[in-house]
């Protein structure tokens, strides 16, 4: 049998196996390196080694940049071992992907032209083994960030994963909505919503803002008894093709929904909720501005609670400010 190599030095050979936060994917590393894993002082290119493998969750999150921080115990020459920079692992891809994992899944636009080099089914099926063998949550939402990516080659492989659903759900959400057909995703994801109890659909249903979907504001005037308070509802609202007939239906309706339309009107215009919002929302064919002030100050005369009249207030200065 070979000898295994420590994963965080990759020179010494294998001394102590440890537990790691993922059952099945236990730290290998030797004497040397399992003292700064306990201690939190791993050189960087140690922590960005054993990050690669196992996430930088757990154990592997107080670093930044691969830099300890709030051990009491100095990191040795952490100069020497520098971690990898992404023109040092662009052009292979188990480096490559072991990059996306150690920086927490984030894949911006700079990085896909080194994704889109390597044959898509070569990316699937490396990553469809590496999610299999590892069981590891992180490294499956890492997966599901890199299928994003790639968009439709990898619709076959997505699709796949809904049977059976992981933790990974909007990680999942995000890359059908990519991936797959229009409106499959978002079919795929409302049916499994569905099969759970209410307080876990309420938990998962924030995901559904992924699809930009007119569909999700249906669901939602469906499901509105579920226990999800309405700046929640809101959001999902927000980022879902929300058109002022809609929300003036809504309005209409009274509360709950005329809440969820308030809330979903204040992620979209008012300045200090959207700073929060890494999409920004925008109202689908609004009415004139003085139109939708004026119905909205109307609201306010059948829901006169001050908490409602404040954020009415916020909006149609929101309104003011971003129509001119």
């Amino acid at each position: 049998m070979a000898t295994k190599v420590c994963e965080a030095c990759g020179r010494a050979i294998v001394e102590v196996i440890e537990t790691s936060d993922a059952p099945g994917q236990p730290f290998q590393v030797c004497f040397e390196c399992h003292h700064r894993l306990t201690y939190g002082c791993l050189r960087p290119l140690e922590w960005y080694n054993l990050a690669t493998i196992h996430c930088a969750d757990g154990r592997l999150h107080m670093y930044e940049d691969g830099n300890a921080f709030g051990s009491d115990y100095e990191v040795i020459e952490p100069e020497k071992y520098p971690v990898p920079t992404f023109n040092d692992v662009k052009d292979e891809l188990q480096s490559l992907v072991g990059y996306f994992i150690a920086w927490d899944r984030v894949i911006d636009d700079e990085h896909i032209p080194a994704l889109l080099q390597f044959d898509a089914a070569d990316v699937v099926d490396y990553l469809d083994n590496l999610v299999r063998s590892t069981g590891n949550s992180g490294i499956e939402m890492t997966a599901y960030a890199i299928c994003a990516a790639i968009g439709t080659p990898a619709a076959n492989w997505i699709r796949s994963r809904w049977n059976p659903i992981s933790s990974s759900f909007n990680a999942l959400c995000i890359a059908s909505a990519r991936c797959l057909p229009e409106g499959e995703g978002l079919q795929l994801a409302l049916r499994y919503i569905d099969t759970l109890e209410p307080r876990a659909q309420a938990e998962r249903a924030t995901a559904l803002a992924n699809f930009r979907a007119p569909a999700v504001l249906d669901w939602i005037a469906s499901h509105i008894e579920l226990p999800m308070n309405k700046s929640q509802w809101g959001k999902v609202a927000s980022s879902s093709d929300l058109d002022w007939d809609r929300t003036n239906q809504w309005l209409s309706q009274g509360r709950p929904l005329s809440l969820i339309a308030i809330e979903a009107l204040l992620h979209i215009y008012d300045a200090h909720t959207r700073q929060w919002s890494k999409v920004q929302p925008q109202l689908l064919r609004p009415a004139p501005t003085e139109t939708m002030i004026d119905r909205l100050e109307r609201y306010t005369a059948q829901d006169d609670v001050p908490n409602v009249k404040n954020k009415i207030a916020l909006i149609c200065r929101g309104i003011r400010e971003l129509n001119g």
